[in-house]
């Protein structure tokens, strides 16, 4: 299993913790792999700088064709708000069980950006976690790389400014939520909605989670995630969950 990560920087903004996902990482033996940035560890062939959010596919699309990438099992996840509490590897597991089911990505309760249409067609869930959010995923390196393939990752542009001033942002989460209620079926795609792999903290409330034992435990769905996805309210949960896990900011 392979972790794969887009880091252009190490962000110095007071609600961002890229060293703390990095130390996670290293925590349970595991060295991402780096993509958006020079130096990378990506090999020569296959890097390339990180230019908007639509970049994350183009960059991860390139990595994978040059076989940057040789696990069965692969993590593609942001690095400036994401920490394991438990070994990555402990994804992979969850997703053998699931029968039929090639990727998993954390779900948060509102979907963002909204768009009705992708709303209406998100599957029934039978908790509040209901939405694709792209900042966790787990999944077979080759579901990947037909997602990649199906979204025309190469052509996705870079953000720029067009001649009438207006401007092109290209979001990665969007473009996954239309290929995952149009090809979920089909691929293989399903939503880590019980938060067994990854806690999305977006519209959560600090006593929705339990911070009595070493590990943080979902009041809700009473699941231990594997990770945290801090995307909500940053400055106020980076303290608690970075202080509980004992992680450097």
């Amino acid at each position: 299993m392979k972790i794969v990560t887009v880091c252009s920087h190490i962000p110095t903004e007071s609600y961002y913790a890229a060293n703390a996902f990095f130390e996670s990482c290293k925590r349970f033996g595991h060295q991402p792999m780096v993509l958006g940035s020079e130096p990378s560890t990506c090999p020569t062939n296959a890097r390339g700088y990180y230019a908007g959010l639509g970049s994350k596919l183009r960059l991860l699309k390139k990595a994978l064709d040059y076989q940057a990438v040789t696990d069965r099992y692969m993590i593609f996840c942001d690095a400036f708000d994401v920490v394991f509490q438990l070994d990555p590897m402990e994804s992979c597991v969850v997703l053998e069980e699931r029968k039929a089911v090639h990727m998993i990505f954390n779900a948060e309760r509102k979907l963002f950006p909204f768009n009705e249409e992708v709303e209406d067609r998100h599957p029934f869930a039978e908790t509040s976690y209901k939405y694709l959010n792209s900042g966790f995923i787990v999944g077979e390196t080759d579901a990947f790389k037909e997602c990649l393939r199906l979204l025309n990752a190469d052509k996705i542009p870079d953000d720029h400014q067009r001649a009438d001033g207006t401007w092109v942002h290209p979001n990665d989460q969007e473009l996954w939520q239309r290929l995952f209620v149009s090809e979920r079926f089909r691929i293989g795609m399903a939503l880590d909605t019980r938060a067994e792999i990854c806690q999305t903290l977006a519209n959560v409330l600090p006593e929705e989670l339990d911070f009595d034992e070493p590990l943080i435990r979902n009041t809700e769905t009473n699941s231990t995630p594997i990770a945290i996805h801090i995307n909500g309210r940053k400055e106020e949960w980076l303290p608690l969950i970075l202080n509980h896990l004992k992680l450097e900011k």
